[in-house]
């Protein structure tokens, strides 16, 4: 579970080809990851069947039914709440769903695989699962929930935004400039600057303090360096840039933060 839904890798043997049918009061996004049939059977062409990249997605409240011929197949299963993809779209979304069945949807798979890949290592980074999540929940609104965007958004790539994630927390005390992070994730700034809002639903700046933040709170929580350190760890300019940032985004002071959440 996730704060915005569910979310499952599964691993699944047919003996026997079946039909099924599943409801789920969030809407429900399935990706194949890998499919193995059986000797017997081989792989047919046409639509509808099981194979890496296919994605289904049905609304929430809808019953999903389809088809599994024999083999096995590994895939991921993610169950977005509403109120999660609507604030993710930052709007209100209209009734009157798309849904599809094992169709393409290149961006949808790119999302799914790095998050499977994010939720399986042995080191699960939260922020790098939730923000793809967040992504995709943007994505799902967009395709399937006709959530409007501001034309100047574009798409980023989920690796090289699990590449700008892991250059921002690998030294949150080192500032790390647009053009930097644009050329980890191999753009041109402006075309960087569309690609991330219109991914993350941020700026690559607000996205850095919120790391900058989980990193401070990450130490409130579990040292006893003083406000002043903490913030010179996290990259603020000094102790009271880091009360203001901290109580305008928590509603807490750090020093309030810390004394409820000490373990």
């Amino acid at each position: 579970m996730f704060e915005g839904g569910s979310l499952r890798v599964t691993h699944v043997a047919v003996d026997h080809p079946l039909t099924y049918a599943q409801f789920s009061e969030q809407h429900l996004m399935h990706a194949t990851l890998a499919r193995v049939r059986s000797p017997s059977r081989p792989a047919q062409p046409g639509p509808g069947r099981d194979r890496r990249g296919s994605i289904s997605f049905t609304p929430g409240g809808r019953d999903r039914s389809g088809f599994a011929d024999q083999g096995e197949i590994r895939g991921v299963e993610i169950g977005l709440a509403a109120d999660f993809v609507q604030d993710a779209c930052e709007q209100r979304l209209p009734a009157g769903w798309g849904s599809a069945f094992n169709v393409e949807n290149a961006k949808a798979f790119s999302f799914a695989e790095q998050i499977a890949t994010a939720v399986q290592s042995p080191h699960c980074d939260r922020l790098m699962a939730d923000t793809l999540l967040h992504a995709l929940a943007r994505h799902v609104g967009q395709v399937y929930g006709r959530a409007d965007r501001r034309r100047d958004d574009a798409w980023l790539h989920p690796a090289a935004l699990a590449r700008i994630i892991a250059q921002l927390k690998a030294e949150p005390a080192v500032p790390i400039s647009l053009g930097d992070m644009s050329r980890t994730a191999g753009l041109g700034i402006s075309a960087f600057l569309r690609a991330f809002r219109g991914t993350v639903g941020t700026t690559p700046a607000a996205f850095a303090r919120k790391v900058r933040l989980d990193h401070a709170a990450g130490l409130l929580r579990s040292s006893d360096h003083s406000i002043g350190d903490i913030a010179t760890m996290s990259g603020f300019a000094s102790a009271p840039h880091l009360v203001r940032t901290f109580q305008q985004y928590r509603n807490q002071t750090p020093g309030a933060w810390r004394r409820t959440r000490r373990v």
